[in-house]
């Protein structure tokens, strides 16, 4: 998406053939739209279609089936009895055969059905064991990280050492100067339809002035939505037609807030039609729906940056918005692009490209990344929540 359009195919390309960086309208799934929107159709597609045998019983009359019977068991029909013999005899050994075939066909059958079963235990053992394996290593770091704040402690506390100023000498506490969530709704923030990454990165800022969030956005993260065919399925999108409003954006982007006070996890998403803010597990459940089956070029990545580094590094120019004669798809926010900190104009598709390849398991490697790393880290839409509660 780009900030709120479903995903378009044009020419091949994504948001009106602007290229493959670019996010376009979006594709709303079910919408019948111009610009050649594909109906999903129901609450989504079949992911595959059954699959069986169909075995005729056709040996017929008497003497005068074994032209079919001979088919059906793959026997040619001058080979019975070597040419001689009671012919009714050769119908009578064919059918047995044939059942000796399907009952031959059933036992493979249950075999396969029985190495899927226990296929299905190996993958439900490694994942307990990946889980284990994770939550192990966390643990461990988390101890690592907390020695090294006593260690920096004691020093800062040292004879001779300077006590340094803390934020609260020079910024007026949250709570003095904060306006709650519940006072706020998706009117109160700036807001361009199809520019989803904008409007983020200006409600990251409002959040932090009006002291919802903390003055730095230490407590911030923005989480682009996406995947490497550029179609990132959502439901409860404002801008489907549909009852459950199910929407497939080229990429969308949301930002969730972690505060440590309640261990608070919510997501401000202005495209959504759940509250506002929600809850993180309730968007989770009801908007990205994990549990729901999809092919596998629906299937999302999420890359998560600490709004820190993303305000200071982050930049659009807007090419993304125009198609290949330069003219825009959709109308531009009023206000200049966003230019980062260090000069750069433009690196959305450094944000928006992502692989299965670039999704990380090490929760060391995890937390690290998400603090330090200018494109923070992409995991998978199994591991979003729990990385969130694993944050110190």
């Amino acid at each position: 998406m780009v900030g709120g359009g479903p995903v378009v195919e044009v020419d091949g390309g994504v948001g009106g053939g602007a290229g493959e960086e670019e996010e376009g309208w979006g594709a709303e799934v079910g919408r019948g739209e111009e610009e050649g929107v594909e109906e999903w159709g129901g609450a989504g597609a079949e992911a595959a279609a059954e699959e069986g045998v169909g075995v005729e019983e056709a040996f017929g009359e008497e003497g005068g089936g074994g032209e079919l019977v001979a088919e059906l068991v793959g026997v040619e029909e001058d080979e019975d009895l070597g040419g001689g013999g009671d012919r009714g005899g050769w119908e009578v050994g064919a059918e047995a055969d044939g059942f000796r075939s399907l009952a031959a066909g059933g036992a493979n059958l249950s075999l396969l059905l029985l190495l899927v079963f226990v296929l299905r235990i190996f993958v439900a053992a490694v994942e307990a064991a990946a889980a284990v394996h994770f939550h192990f290593h966390f643990r461990e770091w988390k101890q690592k990280k907390k020695k090294q704040q006593q260690q920096q402690q004691q020093t800062m506390h040292a004879p001779g050492a300077q006590t340094p100023i803390s934020d609260s000498d020079v910024i007026p506490s949250i709570s003095s100067r904060s306006t709650t969530s519940s006072a706020l709704d998706a009117t109160s923030f700036t807001y361009t339809p199809f520019y989803c990454e904008e409007n983020v990165y200006l409600l990251c800022k409002k959040l932090c002035e009006i002291g919802v969030a903390d003055p730095d956005g230490i407590d911030l993260f923005v989480v682009f939505i996406s995947n490497e065919d550029k179609q990132a399925t959502l439901w409860h999108q404002k801008a489907s037609q549909r009852i459950d409003g199910l929407t497939v954006w080229d990429y969308h982007v949301i930002c969730i807030q972690r505060k440590v006070e309640g261990n608070l996890l919510r997501v401000w998403d202005l495209d959504s039609s759940l509250p506002f803010p929600s809850p993180l597990n309730q968007y989770v459940a009801q908007a990205i729906r994990p549990s729901f089956s999809l092919n596998s070029n629906f299937v999302r990545l999420f890359r998560v940056v600490h709004v820190p580094i993303f305000l200071h590094y982050f930049a659009s120019d807007r090419r993304h918005m125009k198609n290949p004669d330069g003219n825009w798809i959709a109308q531009p926010p009023p206000y200049e692009p966003i230019v980062a900190e260090d000069g750069t104009v433009n690196n959305l598709s450094d944000y928006i490209g992502m692989k299965v390849a670039d999704v990380r398991t090490n929760v060391g490697d995890l937390i690290e990344g998400l603090f330090s790393e200018k494109l923070g880290v992409v995991v998978s839409e199994t591991q979003l929540e729990n990385l969130f509660s694993c944050i110190p």
